[in-house]
């Protein structure tokens, strides 16, 4: 929202200097837009619940186990899957996506699954029947939690703050959701002890941060190896300008006890040039920030948590880190875990694997003097690329259909002229369409996509 007319505030407040007035108009304009770095959030009705769920959810009413209150559980939107979504109103709590029914594997006799006869829960499905009444697609019920209005309606700001190219009073801060409100709060190191898991997971071209972290929320109460509070899920956003301009919350810790929040404008991306969504390929975001990849900002989240694991630390309980993605975001993990080059995907080996002369490269002394004191292995790294739409292959061979069977060699001379950017990123590794910068050894050999004219 603007202050448009600044005459106004002249007249009102006539006495006042002009450097009062304008440092007066910079705190409206924070309050202001302090309301507005907050996630799109569709409001359920009281039949539904009474809560709230990310945009464009299908909202269920459900009662709350915990609380033994009403409250709304949430089918996300999927721009995968046409249709409303239906509420199951069932004790597991499910919906089902779209125009899927809610049904079982018990009423599906064309259809080839079979029940375990463990229970309801084994058995319920969601289907997708043609005209005819015949199911041709089914699918798992999903779901669904009580989750708080603030956990999925707030935005927090992860700085980039413990590397040595970015100074104080000029870090970088990508925009970020969680399931345990800002994860930076000084207050809060005694429930991060707890912590085991912690899932980041990558939202889509749809860039819904709200609806994954949903997810992910959802996924912690379904597996049975941890208690929910010991898994912390976060959700990257990567913004556009078509986002709008606002600012999101930086807790920095300026003492023992007491944090401090300051407003920074996030990180943003360019959506549509040269192709659409560049955050997925590793793009630089937009100035003045355009020496950072978004892969940049993905390292220095997992850096995060594994400089602060370990006995004694932090997150001293951590045993794993997991970053999932699904659709867009199953592409930037992919290309994200072969392109990153930070020393901690060798850091199960000990520091030794990468040199501490290199860890001081990279981070700054007292970072690198935690990561040295910590007990090793540290937690274990997963990467989980769902449903991407390509994969960037490590080399310039492809399979190729061969009568009956499938070779995995280079393209004939003749296809590589018919199609001469086939290795180009984001397809393999060489230079081409999007010029594929390659940084010197010094730096660790980064690959990231330059879209931003320097």
């Amino acid at each position: 929202r603007r202050i448009q007319n600044r005459r106004n505030l002249h007249l009102v407040f006539p006495t006042l200097s002009k450097k009062y007035i304008m440092r007066s108009m910079i705190s409206i304009c924070i309050i202001l837009i302090y309301s507005h770095f907050v996630s799109a959030l569709h409001i359920c009705s009281e039949e539904e619940g009474g809560g709230a769920c990310p945009d464009n959810s299908k909202c269920c009413a459900i009662t709350d186990e915990k609380s033994n209150s009403a409250s709304s559980g949430c089918m996300p939107y999927s721009n995968h899957i046409d249709g409303p979504g239906t509420c199951c109103g069932d004790i597991k709590i499910t919906a089902c996506p779209g125009y899927y029914e809610c049904g079982y594997i018990s009423e599906i006799s064309s259809f080839p699954f079979t029940s375990t006869g463990e229970g309801e829960s084994e058995s319920a499905l969601c289907t997708l029947s043609d005209k005819s009444g015949i199911v041709i697609k089914a699918l798992p019920r999903y779901r669904m939690i009580a989750a708080p209005i603030s956990t999925i309606r707030d935005l927090y700001g992860f700085p980039l703050s413990h590397r040595d190219e970015f100074k104080e009073n000029a870090t970088p801060v990508v925009a970020y959701q969680s399931s345990k409100g800002p994860i930076l709060t000084s207050g809060k190191a005694d429930d991060d002890k707890v912590i085991k898991v912690v899932l980041v997971i990558v939202h889509g071209s749809g860039r819904n941060s709200d609806g994954y972290l949903y997810a992910g929320m959802s996924t912690a109460e379904l597996q049975s190896k941890y208690q929910s509070n010991e898994i912390l899920v976060i959700a990257p956003r990567f913004l556009v300008p078509e986002d709008g301009v606002f600012a999101v919350p930086v807790m920095t810790r300026s003492g023992r006890i007491d944090d401090r929040i300051e407003m920074k404008m996030p990180l943003m991306w360019n959506e549509t040039d040269p192709i659409p969504h560049t955050w997925r390929y590793g793009a630089n975001a937009l100035p003045p920030w355009n020496s950072i990849s978004s892969y940049d900002a993905m390292d220095a989240i997992v850096e995060h948590f594994i400089l602060q694991s370990g006995k004694g630390s932090r997150y001293q309980n951590l045993e794993r880190i997991v970053i999932a993605g699904h659709s867009a975001g199953g592409q930037f993990t992919h290309r994200w875990a072969i392109t990153s080059n930070s020393p901690l995907w060798t850091s199960n080996s000990g520091p030794s694997a990468f040199g501490e002369e290199n860890l001081d490269v990279l981070f700054k002394s007292e970072a690198s003097r935690r990561l040295r004191k910590n007990s090793f292995p540290t937690p274990k790294l997963s990467v989980i690329a769902a449903n991407p739409r390509s994969f960037s292959y490590l080399d310039g061979r492809r399979f190729r259909r061969v009568i009956n069977a499938t070779k995995f060699e280079i393209p004939s001379q003749e296809r590589i002229l018919a199609c001469p950017g086939y290795n180009a990123w984001e397809w393999g590794y060489d230079d081409g369409e999007f010029d594929v910068l390659h940084k010197d050894n010094d730096d660790y050999d980064r690959i990231f996509v330059n879209v931003i004219p320097m």
